[in-house]
């Protein structure tokens, strides 16, 4: 996935106030559980942290939380499972991961939202970690202004689970 490292203060400052405005496009990729019903569908949810008596950090949809939208296009359907594009309209702390798995599609591999049966299927197929990919950022220079954009392949691991399924179709 995308990166960010700024050499100079004030541009991780720029950078910093950009991030907390919600500035420019945030695109991920996922691969959820389940048959994605939109090509193209808005989730609006507040997003609540909290702690688990563990003392671990955790988020879930609650009407005291803060605002927080994402925008989900699917990209491609291999049965079971969906390929989407999710889109951050706000930033919060594992906001695609919980929109998505309280709409009922759980992001594979996820080891706080997801399903602990899907994480060891697909464990055992050699794909050990969430499926989920910072694949493209669009921003404005933080000192200059001028339009950037950074991509990212999903990684090797990515293709060759997404290559498996569509074999599986």
């Amino acid at each position: 996935g995308l990166l960010i490292i700024a050499k100079q203060r004030k541009a991780l400052v720029a950078l910093h106030d950009m991030m907390r405005q919600s500035a420019g496009r945030k695109l991920y990729q996922a691969l959820v559980v389940g048959d994605w019903v939109n090509d193209r569908q808005h989730i609006r949810k507040p997003l609540l942290k909290f702690l688990t008596p563990g003392g671990e950090r955790r988020v879930k949809v609650d009407p005291l939380g803060k605002p927080a939208h994402t925008i989900v296009t699917c990209l491609k359907r291999f049965g079971r499972y969906t390929l989407v594009g999710a889109e951050l309209r706000t930033g919060r702390t594992h906001q695609i991961r919980v929109h998505l798995a309280s709409s009922g599609f759980p992001i594979v591999g996820d080891d706080k939202y997801g399903s602990e049966a899907v994480r060891d299927h697909f464990a055992s197929l050699g794909f050990k970690r969430m499926f989920l990919h910072a694949a493209r950022l669009e921003i404005p220079h933080p000192v200059t202004g001028e339009a950037m954009v950074f991509e990212a392949p999903l990684p090797p691991a990515c293709v060759n689970l997404l290559r498996l399924l569509e074999h599986e179709k």
